[in-house]
């Protein structure tokens, strides 16, 4: 799997509980720089897989829809 994409599964893994999780949780629990992090949830809340509200971000349904994949 490419890089980019396990970072962004590993983000939507780790929301799927579908509660509000702090990016820096996040960044604690997949070893990732904050800036890479950032970068990633930027993306998926372009493409509306993830919910932004200031620090803290969680998974829509759409996102859910993508881990069954």
């Amino acid at each position: 799997m490419h890089r980019l994409d396990e970072t962004l599964n590993a983000i939507l893994k780790l929301l799927s509980n579908g509660h509000w999780h702090k990016i820096e949780e996040i960044k604690e629990k997949i070893s990732m720089t904050e800036d890479k992090i950032e970068k990633a949830i930027q993306f998926l809340n372009e493409f509306e897989f993830v919910e932004v509200r200031g620090r803290e971000v969680r998974i829509r349904e759409l996102g859910l829809k993508l881990l069954e994949f």
